[in-house]
């Protein structure tokens, strides 16, 4: 019912009903866990949040789509299709779970405990990271299913510029950030034990975890249009030599291997998803000026944050000066990387949110 929804590009109606059951689920069950509630009343109190979510979201499917009310049809070929595309949705998953946490049992096998922290605490940093492409994947979605059947298949070099050109400019300042002060971060958060172990771990998860956010849109293309076998498959072909090289690199590198496996892993991963995407239009023009101009801003700012990681001042200044290079970055974006549409858009959402 979600997907229908966001199918009719209702993200903001999809999202209120989420969100609510997020919030109502959370807040109900540590209330409940204060007042002494047990867990299976506790699991039983959010399964109904989430029952009452269902309802909701089927309620306005109904209502938007009043030719749902005039019965229900069984058709066999439709059923068969929905379950030969659903198989590899659940492949593509199931599969993406094991590729996630295989590093952190290899780790928790080979060596004690607290190295399992080590690389643990900077992996579930930077992959939020994540929220932001997925997001665009899940917006544009809907779009990458309709654009060929509209015959407007050139477009999609269009959606795929733009969302290359938004994720280097607010995912890549991040990661500048975490790859540059990796240690003053986790040292804030965790203390010294954990800045000194993890800091070269958090700078090599936040650059892969660039490379992984750029996988998003592809993969939401093939899957749009038709081939979700094909991301289950690369994930399937790259497990297992995924999992030889975490086994390998651990054993040699230790937490630091892990997190080396997992970067080349997302490269290649990025790299047989664009290969494979671009085949049948030729998404090629995903690289076009705007990009190129986000990625010069964007080595810039980097250049500018190591050289204030160096700089013999203090926290605050050093602070400062980050707040300042920040604010030129925020400029040089808004001048030469987004065009003027994007602008009015940026400006409109802002008058309405005033």
């Amino acid at each position: 019912m979600t997907g229908v929804l966001e199918g009719m590009r209702r993200f903001a109606l999809s999202n209120a009903i989420s969100v609510t059951a997020k919030t109502l689920g959370l807040c109900t069950a540590a209330l409940m866990a204060v007042a002494g509630g047990s867990v299976s009343q506790i699991v039983l109190v959010i399964v109904g949040v989430w029952l009452g979510a269902a309802i909701a979201s089927l309620t306005a499917c109904l209502v938007l789509l009043p030719v749902l009310r005039s019965g229900l049809a069984f058709r066999k070929g439709l059923l068969v299709r929905l379950v030969g595309y659903g198989k590899w949705l659940a492949v593509f998953s199931s599969s993406s779970f094991l590729i996630v946490y295989l590093d952190r049992f290899v780790i928790a096998t080979l060596m004690p405990l607290s190295a399992v922290v080590l690389y643990t605490v900077p992996f579930d940093i930077t992959v939020r990271l994540g929220l932001l492409p997925s997001a665009i994947a899940r917006a544009v979605f809907p779009t990458f299913s309709s654009l060929p059947a509209e015959g407007r298949s050139s477009a999609l070099n269009y959606y795929f510029s733009r969302s290359t050109k938004h994720l280097l400019v607010t995912v890549g300042w991040t990661v500048v950030i975490l790859a540059t002060f990796p240690s003053e971060i986790l040292g804030a958060w965790l203390g010294k034990p954990i800045s000194e172990g993890g800091a070269n771990i958090m700078r090599l998860l936040s650059v892969s975890m660039l490379i992984n956010s750029f996988a998003y849109m592809p993969s939401a293309y093939l899957q749009a249009s038709g081939r979700p076998d094909v991301p289950a498959k690369i994930h399937l072909a790259q497990l297992p030599v995924h999992a030889a090289l975490v086994f390998a690199l651990v054993s040699m590198l230790g937490p630091l291997g892990a997190a080396l496996a997992w970067t080349i892993f997302v490269a290649i991963n990025l790299g047989l998803l664009w290969f494979f995407a671009s085949r049948p239009f030729g998404i090629r023009g995903a690289i076009d000026r705007s990009v190129v101009r986000a990625l010069l801003i964007l080595g810039l700012v980097a250049g500018a944050a190591a050289l204030i990681k160096v700089m013999p001042v203090s926290a605050a200044e050093r602070m400062l000066t980050l707040g300042i290079v920040s604010a030129v970055y925020a400029l040089g974006c808004w001048l030469w990387v987004l065009d003027a549409s994007e602008r009015n858009r940026l400006l409109q959402a802002v008058r309405r949110s005033a």
